[in-house]
């Protein structure tokens, strides 16, 4: 049990898209790529247990799905970004959420060479910061970890086309914006009626395919 708390966790983002015949499943969640305790299958079988679906169906499907992309991440994560240290990255970050009949849109900066803050204690102190919590908290850090992926890829297909490092950003000046950009840099949050809720969701379905 030592050995075992002494393992880093590392968090992989997961997105479920899965159809059947009869049936579609999706879901995002995390996959610590260091579990020892529990395999894809078996969290397979739980997950189909849980939302009472038939397992013969999907226990296969998920748990190829879940080792697809938690190797697809391993190898990214294992290839650097640079040797300098006080090179930065910074990349928009611009989150577009549903939870509920709540419709949350946000816009900030993110440093992918640094480690901190982590996406789940961003999410937990911005959470605290707009009055919200309990799953807008998960959220919030998965759709952090997704993007942050898709940025940390992007970065390295460009770094490995041009073989050199790309210019830094010129450096901040203030932690402030202008007054005039606050609009687009600023925390959005809105109570849908359910027609809205519906043509929304089908909007974002469609962007996603």
């Amino acid at each position: 049990m030592e050995a075992l708390a002494g393992v880093q966790e590392a968090l992989c983002p997961i997105r479920l898209d899965i159809d059947t015949e009869d049936m579609k499943l999706r879901d995002t969640f995390m996959w610590n790529v260091n579990e020892q305790h529990l395999t894809p299958e078996q969290f397979a079988e739980i997950l189909c247990d849980d939302l009472d679906i038939p397992p013969d169906q999907f226990v296969a499907p998920i748990a190829e799905s879940i080792k697809g992309q938690v190797d697809e991440y391993e190898a990214l994560q294992s290839i650097y970004l640079g040797e300098d240290e006080d090179l930065e990255y910074r990349t928009t970050i611009e989150l577009d959420l549903h939870l509920g009949s709540v419709h949350y849109c946000d816009r900030f900066e993110w440093d992918l060479a640094s480690s901190w803050p982590t996406p789940e204690g961003f999410a937990r102190q911005l959470c605290a910061d707009l009055g919200v919590g309990g799953e807008f908290v998960n959220c919030i850090a998965h759709a952090l970890h997704e993007q942050l992926y898709r940025h940390r890829k992007e970065k390295i297909l460009r770094l490995e086309e041009t073989d050199e490092q790309e210019e830094e950003h010129p450096p901040l000046e203030s932690v402030f914006r202008p007054p005039i950009e606050a609009e687009r840099w600023s925390p959005l949050m809105e109570l849908l009626s359910p027609d809205a809720l519906e043509k929304a969701l089908l909007e974002k379905e469609r962007g996603l395919r």
